[in-house]
């Protein structure tokens, strides 16, 4: 009779876990081992362990869609400890989500601090949008969220904050059979302006424009009735991105691959498989600094890819000619004396350069003086916002890196001297010029004498009478001065 009850108890226990875990819940006494899963409540996650390398097993735990046949794996727990022998995942002593291998030794750990009062009333729970939880009663005390592996998932935040220099980024696999950290890492940069970066082995492979205020992108696809959308929020301490879809029943999901490409992905049920909507980086200049320092990337440039900016030219020519436009350095055709005769250049669509310094809110005039003041500034823009009536002023001091143009992007102006701008503007480019003191307006025009005054008379009339031009310039090129206008 002993045996009997026995045998009933365990056969109880036993049947315990999968009702536990078919709800998505792991509590205080449960686990999961070898082939077990747990399944969010909707179906839609699952989490186990999983190996993928026979010929020297190491075994993950992992979550993966539930719903689809192929197992992709959207998030590894241990993936920096793989274990060498099945274990289980459970609710330590300490109240924590752990994995234990075959020697009961911890080989993860969601490492969280609880009170002695806390440790017996945790559980963890795997959420329908693949997000794993560990709570007590509603309060969520860490999530997998915040501890992304390779992919992006709808509602989940990447960015840092700045209190608390906690970073949310996605790192790739090493490759498609090992989930431990490869060499790619893809989130929102902490220094400059907020701006995408995907760094390999932490130098920037390639590099977002610069945003300025909290925005939100809208993509209709081609292929079903439905929208996906990105918002990137700048607001408060938390800087972070995140994205949907406007149809629930669309699987998405953003991945950072193992040679560096970040892509988004719809599952296609028709075929069985993953289409790619959108890859980057895609082409020559989405890749980051292909050009010198003081030049841009041209997208659309068949073989040049690289051009010196207006005002600017090959240090040496010959390395220049090779398309050796990495280390063909361009250097100003006149330098700088951070006088009166030093003016901008104004650049219309590019991708702003790296390493850009934040001034905060102003007016356009004043984040342009602002740059005239300090001799070391090189490069400013001005970038409009939606909250109130300033803009945020951006200055480059030193080279300015990783330009492109032909870029939906903003307006940059660089610094160059007044007589380079004259000799070298473009008819797409326009200027601005320093304010020039009255007193050196007087005796120059005395110098100049009468002839002078009668053709800036006659330059007035026909030219600025009509369009308020700054007389002494081409009628494109333009100053921000109205009382300096003729």
């Amino acid at each position: 009779m002993g045996l009997f009850f026995l045998l009933l108890f365990l056969s109880i226990s036993s049947s315990l876990l999968p009702f536990c875990a078919s709800q998505g819940i792991i509590a205080p006494g449960k686990y999961i081992s070898a082939n077990q899963t747990i399944i969010s409540a909707s179906g839609n996650f699952a989490l186990g362990f999983f190996s993928l390398r026979n010929s020297t097993p190491r075994y993950y735990l992992g979550i993966w869609y539930n719903k689809i046949q192929k197992k992709n794996v959207v998030w590894v727990a241990n993936r920096e400890s793989p274990a060498d022998s099945l274990g289980t995942f459970a609710l330590g002593v300490d109240g924590n989500l752990v994995i234990l291998d075959a020697t009961r030794k911890t080989v993860w750990s969601s490492n969280v601090k609880l009170a002695d009062s806390a440790i017996n009333k945790t559980t963890g729970m795997l959420m329908d949008n693949g997000n794993l939880v560990l709570r007590r009663d509603e309060a969520i005390l860490w999530q997998s969220f915040d501890h992304p592996s390779d992919t992006f998932l709808p509602g989940m935040r990447l960015g840092y904050n700045r209190k608390t220099g906690q970073r949310r980024q996605l790192t790739s696999w090493t490759d498609a059979e090992d989930p431990q950290p490869g060499m790619f890492s893809f989130g929102i940069g902490t220094t400059g302006g907020p701006q995408f970066y995907i760094w390999r082995d932490n130098d920037p492979y390639s590099r977002s424009d610069v945003y300025s205020n909290s925005v939100s992108y809208a993509k209709l696809s081609k292929l079903r009735p439905f929208a996906y959308y990105l918002t990137i929020n700048l607001k408060g301490d938390d800087i972070y991105v995140t994205y949907s879809a406007s149809e629930n029943s669309a699987i998405l999901r953003v991945t950072l691959v193992p040679d560096g490409r970040i892509e988004l992905l719809l599952w296609q049920e028709i075929n069985n498989d993953w289409l790619s909507l959108w890859q980057w980086p895609s082409t020559y200049c989405e890749f980051y600094a292909q050009c010198s320092p003081f030049s841009s990337c041209d997208p659309k440039g068949s073989q040049d890819h690289c051009k010196c900016l207006p005002g600017f030219q090959p240090k040496v020519q010959q390395e220049w000619d090779m398309r050796n436009w990495t280390g063909g350095t361009c250097v100003r055709q006149k330098a700088l004396r951070c006088d009166k005769d030093d003016g901008f250049l104004k650049l219309v669509n590019m991708k702003l350069p790296d390493h850009s310094y934040i001034l905060g809110n102003m007016s356009a005039h004043d984040c342009e003086s602002r740059c005239l003041r300090n001799c070391s500034c090189t490069a400013y823009a001005y970038l409009n916002t939606s909250e109130g009536i300033s803009g945020k002023c951006l200055n480059w001091y030193g080279d300015l890196m990783d330009l492109v143009q032909d870029f939906v992007g903003s307006d940059l102006y660089i610094r160059l001297h007044d007589r380079d701008l004259v000799e070298n503007v473009k008819k797409s480019a326009k200027f601005t010029r320093k304010k020039t003191h009255p007193i050196i307006i007087a005796v120059a025009a005395v110098s100049i004498g009468l002839l002078g005054v009668l053709c800036g008379y006659f330059i007035w009339r026909k030219s600025c009478g009509k369009q308020g031009s700054f007389c002494i310039f081409p009628s494109h090129i333009h100053t921000p001065y109205k009382d300096n206008a003729c």
